[in-house]
Protein backbone atom coordinates (compact mmCIF):
# COMPACT_ATOMS: atom_id res chain seq x y z
CA UNK A 1 0.00 0.00 0.00
CA UNK A 2 1.57 3.31 -1.08
CA UNK A 3 2.27 5.83 1.66
CA UNK A 4 2.97 8.97 -0.37
CA UNK A 5 2.69 10.08 -3.97
CA UNK A 6 5.88 11.82 -5.14
CA UNK A 7 6.41 13.79 -8.33
CA UNK A 8 9.91 13.68 -9.78
CA UNK A 9 10.22 15.76 -12.92
CA UNK A 10 7.59 14.59 -15.41
CA UNK A 11 7.10 11.27 -13.61
CA UNK A 12 5.41 10.38 -10.35
CA UNK A 13 5.48 7.23 -8.25
CA UNK A 14 4.06 5.94 -5.00
CA UNK A 15 6.49 5.48 -2.11
CA UNK A 16 5.96 2.42 0.05
CA UNK A 17 7.40 4.19 3.08
CA UNK A 18 7.53 7.94 3.82
CA UNK A 19 11.32 8.14 4.33
CA UNK A 20 14.44 6.23 3.39
CA UNK A 21 15.98 5.03 0.13
CA UNK A 22 13.53 3.61 -2.39
CA UNK A 23 14.45 2.08 -5.76
CA UNK A 24 12.52 3.62 -8.66
CA UNK A 25 10.93 1.52 -11.41
CA UNK A 26 12.60 3.63 -14.15
CA UNK A 27 16.03 3.38 -12.48
CA UNK A 28 17.85 5.28 -9.79
CA UNK A 29 16.87 5.71 -6.16
CA UNK A 30 14.65 8.26 -4.43
CA UNK A 31 16.11 9.40 -1.09
CA UNK A 32 13.92 11.14 1.49
CA UNK A 33 14.80 12.18 5.03
CA UNK A 34 13.17 14.31 7.73
CA UNK A 35 15.59 16.98 9.00
CA UNK A 36 13.41 19.91 10.15
CA UNK A 37 16.21 21.92 11.79
CA UNK A 38 18.53 21.81 8.76
CA UNK A 39 18.94 24.20 5.84
CA UNK A 40 20.84 21.82 3.54
CA UNK A 41 20.99 18.02 3.26
CA UNK A 42 23.18 16.06 0.84
CA UNK A 43 23.37 12.34 0.17
CA UNK A 44 26.88 10.93 -0.24
CA UNK A 45 27.06 7.77 -2.35
CA UNK A 46 29.89 5.30 -2.09
CA UNK A 47 30.26 3.08 -5.14
CA UNK A 48 32.97 0.72 -6.36
CA UNK A 49 34.41 1.60 -9.75
CA UNK A 50 36.03 -0.83 -12.24
CA UNK A 51 39.32 -0.92 -10.27
CA UNK A 52 37.53 -1.88 -7.00
CA UNK A 53 38.25 1.56 -5.53
CA UNK A 54 35.50 3.49 -3.77
CA UNK A 55 34.12 6.55 -5.56
CA UNK A 56 32.13 9.21 -3.67
CA UNK A 57 29.24 11.02 -5.35
CA UNK A 58 27.45 13.93 -3.65
CA UNK A 59 23.89 15.03 -4.47
CA UNK A 60 21.96 17.83 -2.76
CA UNK A 61 18.43 16.96 -1.65
CA UNK A 62 15.63 19.44 -2.31
CA UNK A 63 13.78 20.98 0.63
CA UNK A 64 10.09 20.05 0.92
CA UNK A 65 7.39 21.25 3.27
CA UNK A 66 7.36 20.11 6.91
CA UNK A 67 11.12 19.59 7.17
CA UNK A 68 11.59 16.83 4.58
CA UNK A 69 14.37 16.73 1.99
CA UNK A 70 14.36 14.46 -1.06
CA UNK A 71 15.91 13.79 -4.46
CA UNK A 72 16.05 11.21 -7.22
CA UNK A 73 19.63 10.06 -7.75
CA UNK A 74 20.04 8.20 -11.06
CA UNK A 75 23.55 6.90 -10.17
CA UNK A 76 22.30 4.97 -7.13
CA UNK A 77 21.23 1.31 -7.39
CA UNK A 78 20.58 -1.63 -5.08
CA UNK A 79 23.73 -2.20 -3.04
CA UNK A 80 24.87 1.44 -3.12
CA UNK A 81 26.25 2.61 0.22
CA UNK A 82 25.16 6.09 1.30
CA UNK A 83 25.22 8.62 4.15
CA UNK A 84 23.73 12.07 4.70
CA UNK A 85 25.67 15.29 5.21
CA UNK A 86 23.68 17.85 7.24
CA UNK A 87 24.33 21.53 6.53
CA UNK A 88 28.12 21.89 6.27
CA UNK A 89 28.96 19.32 8.99
CA UNK A 90 31.96 17.27 7.76
CA UNK A 91 30.67 14.22 9.69
CA UNK A 92 28.37 12.08 7.48
CA UNK A 93 25.43 10.31 9.16
CA UNK A 94 23.64 7.05 8.37
CA UNK A 95 20.01 7.10 7.27
CA UNK A 96 17.79 6.90 10.39
CA UNK A 97 15.26 4.95 8.25
CA UNK A 98 17.89 2.59 6.81
CA UNK A 99 16.84 -0.95 5.87
CA UNK A 100 20.42 -2.29 6.23
CA UNK A 101 23.65 -1.13 7.94
CA UNK A 102 26.38 -3.49 6.64
CA UNK A 103 29.19 -1.76 8.60
CA UNK A 104 27.31 -1.23 11.84
CA UNK A 105 25.08 1.53 13.22
CA UNK A 106 27.51 4.40 12.57
CA UNK A 107 28.66 3.32 9.09
CA UNK A 108 26.97 3.93 5.76
CA UNK A 109 23.49 2.64 4.98
CA UNK A 110 22.86 0.35 2.00
CA UNK A 111 20.13 0.67 -0.63
CA UNK A 112 18.05 -2.51 -0.48
CA UNK A 113 15.83 -3.93 -3.22
CA UNK A 114 12.80 -5.02 -1.16
CA UNK A 115 11.24 -6.99 -4.03
CA UNK A 116 14.33 -9.19 -4.52
CA UNK A 117 14.88 -9.51 -0.79
CA UNK A 118 11.27 -10.61 -0.16
CA UNK A 119 11.53 -13.24 -2.92
CA UNK A 120 14.78 -14.61 -1.48
CA UNK A 121 13.23 -14.81 1.99
CA UNK A 122 10.21 -16.69 0.63
CA UNK A 123 12.38 -19.08 -1.41
CA UNK A 124 14.50 -19.73 1.68
CA UNK A 125 11.39 -20.56 3.73
CA UNK A 126 10.16 -23.03 1.11
CA UNK A 127 13.54 -24.75 0.86
CA UNK A 128 13.71 -25.17 4.62
CA UNK A 129 10.19 -26.58 4.83
CA UNK A 130 10.69 -28.98 1.93
CA UNK A 131 13.35 -30.85 3.89
CA UNK A 132 11.60 -30.64 7.25
CA UNK A 133 10.20 -33.73 8.96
Amino acid sequence: MPVAQETIGPQSFSRRLPVGAEILPEGGVHFRVWAPDRKKVEVLLEQEDQSSEREKICCELQSEQSGYFSARVPEATAGTLYQFRLDEDPQPYPDPASRFQPRGPHGPSEVIDRVRMDRRRLEGCWRQRAGAV
